[in-house]
């Protein structure tokens, strides 16, 4: 029978990183006949997520801490306690030697919704001004907060770093390998200045040979810190950053006019939701929004022209 709503759920740790390799092992889990949880990674920049079959419908759930801990409790819910319990075993006998290091999905998605994740899972590269906070290797999730940004621990949410937004001055990506150069700066730009050209030529060349596919970079007037990540695409990474980019040009995340776009692309305002302040401002972006929809603008373009209206 289907598990009360209130009722306690074993669930299991998340995957730190999603690759191809790793939905390939942990996909899918079977609950008796009734449910069968599928990972899957999809379209050109492969975005992950999870679905749920359960009889004769499907639900569909982001990679996400909160999604992730929703699809095993709906699993449950509708598999029953002892056919979930028995998959749930099942799978993670099958799995637990192919996922490598995970993360506490409740504890973060707790710290998500107090501190919004800019990108999750990014590798700590090495850079200066992080003292004895983090080592090259780390695993941590980007995150913004009023008025700075935290680095924090991607296993457990522990805070590793934080950077006043006073001091940042700017955030960028870069694809790996091939002599690729940085898409956007919020300062500079990196195909006409020697020491970015040589800062990108030497993230490219580290990158060679790896696995990862995105470098990116943080600037600040204390450090500078250069992270990689095996998930997100450069595109994904830049728009993301975008959140960044205001603190440093002394704008406050989820204050200004037009916040909710600047984690990507999310429903569009509309001027009768708008004050008649912002009516200008998203004339232009809607504008902006038919330029990239038609062609004329990259994304990558479209984000920096973005970036410039909304402060």
């Amino acid at each position: 029978m289907p598990m009360n709503p209130g009722e306690s759920v074993a669930i299991p740790a998340m995957p730190l990183v999603w690759t191809k390799d790793t939905v390939r092992e942990m996909s899918p889990a079977r609950f008796g006949m009734k449910a069968r949880l599928e990972m899957f990674m999809t379209g050109r920049d492969l975005k992950p997520g999870l679905v749920l079959y359960g009889g004769q419908s499907s639900e569909r759930f982001p990679a996400t801490p909160a999604g992730w801990l929703d699809a095993w409790a709906r699993a449950a819910a509708v598999a029953g306690p002892a056919a979930y319990a028995k998959g749930l075993a099942s799978w993670m006998a099958r799995t637990h030697r192919y996922l490598g290091p995970t993360r506490d999905a409740a504890v973060i998605a707790g710290l998500d919704a107090r501190m919004p994740p800019v990108l999750y899972a990014l590798t700590f590269a090495g850079g200066h001004g992080g003292g004895d906070h983090l080592s090259a290797g780390d695993a941590v999730d980007l995150r913004t907060a009023p008025a700075r940004i935290a680095l924090t621990a991607s296993s457990d949410g522990a805070l590793l770093l934080t950077i006043p937004a006073a001091e940042l001055t700017g955030a960028e990506a870069s694809g790996m390998g091939g002599g690729g150069s940085f898409a956007a700066t919020a300062s500079v730009n990196p195909l006409t200045n020697p020491v970015q050209e040589e800062t990108t030529e030497w993230m490219n060349n580290r990158s060679l040979g790896g696995k990862d596919r995105t470098f990116v970079r943080i600037q600040g007037t204390t450090c500078e810190l250069f992270l990689t990540s095996k998930s997100h695409s450069p595109q994904d990474a830049q728009v993301a950053l975008s959140a960044v980019r205001v603190l440093a040009q002394g704008g406050r995340v989820g204050s200004q006019p037009g916040a909710g776009l600047l984690a990507g692309l999310t429903a569009p305002v509309t001027p009768a939701s708008a004050g008649p302040d912002d009516a200008d401002l998203v004339t232009k972006l809607e504008r902006l929004a038919k330029l990239r929809d038609s062609g004329a603008l990259t994304q990558f373009e479209f984000q920096a022209a973005k970036d410039k209206l909304l402060h």
